[in-house]
C-alpha cells in the first residue's frame, strides 16, 4: 500500500479512538453508533450537563503532565 493510503487509515483509526475515549474523559457513556453519531451525542450530553467536570480535570491535568513530561530526560515517561 501506498503512504498516503497508509496514513489515511492509522489517522482514521486514531481518530475513531480518540471519539471512542472522549466520554470517559467527561465521565458519563453513550452507546456506540459510528464516530460522527458519537460526536453529536457526545456534544449533546455535555450541553445537557451530563459532563462530570471533576473527572475531566483529572483525565486533562494527566495527559497534559504526560505530554509535557515526554520530552524530559531525568523523569521516565510512560
Amino acid at each position: 500500500m501506498s503512504k498516503p493510503i497508509r496514513y489515511g487509515y492509522m489517522n482514521g483509526i486514531a481518530l475513531t479512538v480518540l471519539i471512542s475515549q472522549l466520554p470517559k474523559l467527561f465521565g458519563f457513556s453513550i452507546d456506540s453508533d459510528g464516530p460522527l453519531r458519537n460526536l453529536w451525542a457526545i456534544a449533546t450530553a455535555v450541553l445537557d450537563g451530563r459532563a462530570d467536570w471533576a473527572a475531566f480535570l483529572v483525565g486533562a491535568g494527566t495527559l497534559a503532565v504526560i505530554l509535557l513530561l515526554k520530552g524530559s530526560k531525568r523523569v521516565p515517561a510512560s
